[in-house]
């Protein structure tokens, strides 16, 4: 099963890396038990704008979660180095306001159906077309 984000979704997942990804490029630059190397490589990363940490690629350094729920899908990004997780989408914490609560007022009443109008001979030649399936006048089905 594939899962994707939004583009809004995508630019919250982006912002959330780049606010934790400079946190920890702040801490890992003044770490000892990271090479010199690196810790140059990751200031020059920071002085680009774009803030990328140290990490094990065999653990990777966020994860995207989706999780199906009554209401659609839960999506949280977790930042492996910084332990810190957000919501990038979660129906359950969207506040409903009375704004967006239809009331009478702003509710369009459809026109009622009367049921004389209403053809079955042209529903049962429909449903002739889509099964392929002789039936009678009454839309019966009789095997030859």
């Amino acid at each position: 099963m594939a899962y994707f984000l939004n583009e809004e979704q995508e630019i919250a997942l982006s912002e959330f890396l780049s606010e934790e990804n400079k946190k920890v490029c702040e801490r890992q630059i003044l770490e000892d038990k990271i090479p010199k190397k690196f810790r140059d490589l990751i200031e020059k990363t920071m002085e680009s704008g774009a803030p990328l940490p140290f990490f094990d690629p065999l653990a990777g350094y966020y994860t995207v979660s989706f999780t199906s729920c009554d209401r659609g899908e839960r999506i949280y990004v977790h930042h492996h180095l910084s332990g810190v997780s957000k919501s990038l989408y979660d129906p359950a914490l969207i506040k409903i306001t009375t704004e967006d609560v239809e009331t009478e007022d702003n509710i369009e009443e459809e026109s009622p159906i009367n049921i004389e109008d209403i053809d079955n001979d042209s529903e049962v030649e429909s449903k002739d077309k889509i099964s392929n399936i002789q039936v009678d006048e009454d839309g019966i089905y009789t095997p030859n």
